[in-house]
């Protein structure tokens, strides 16, 4: 044992010795920032692997999730809770809505909360949600009275029905339809700035 420790130490101190020895040679140099740009390649690589797999920042843009989210808050995504299971009622997602000729850009990202599963039956009525005829408590997040009333709808296998918080200033599948999971980007866990508005929300 203490013959193996002596040979390592003198090992570490030969290679420390060779390379104070070798350290001006060009070929060391390179070596060094080979190295140094493979390091800050994975590095790199690895943070971007993160940030479109796993997790991403996304800044609120507009008021229809007010009060739950407020306009040029900063919330934290993850993207692997939908690999493994369906979106559940109450979740607040990213999401891409389907082709619509009320919006601006298909390739905009919108952020909602799931309020109907595939295979129910939605409809607003005297400014309540049902949800196969049963009127849906939503007093964790809104406790209003929704202005325009909406006919049953009754969501297509592999999609949700999304709304905004803020019900009466809100784009959203009252207005584009029910939206197919596979265009949910991801989960919003909380919100991470401003630092005195840190919260989660899901």
């Amino acid at each position: 044992m203490l013959k193996g420790i002596k040979r390592m130490r003198m090992k570490s101190t030969l290679s420390a010795a060779a390379m104070a020895k070798h350290k001006d040679e060009k070929a060391y140099k390179i070596a060094d920032y080979t190295d140094f740009i493979i390091t800050l390649l994975m590095v790199i690589i690895a943070v971007f692997a993160l940030r479109m797999f796993i997790f991403e920042p996304i800044r609120v843009d507009g008021q229809s999730m007010e009060d739950t989210l407020l306009d040029r808050e900063n919330m934290l995504v993850e993207k692997v809770s939908y690999w493994f299971s369906e979106p559940k009622r109450g979740d607040i997602v990213i999401c891409y809505f389907p082709y619509s000729p009320f919006i601006d850009d298909p390739d905009d990202t919108y952020v909602k909360r799931v309020i109907g599963l595939p295979g129910e039956t939605i409809s607003i009525k005297d400014g309540k949600v049902y949800i196969n005829g049963e009127e849906l408590d939503e007093s964790p997040y809104w406790e209003g009275y929704i202005k325009r009333d909406f006919e049953d709808y009754t969501i297509p296998e592999g999609e949700v029905f999304v709304m905004g918080d803020n019900r009466n200033n809100s784009g959203d599948s009252r207005i584009v339809g029910s939206i197919p999971i596979k265009r949910i980007v991801g989960r919003v866990l909380g919100v991470i700035s401003p630092i005195k508005r840190i919260r989660e929300v899901n």
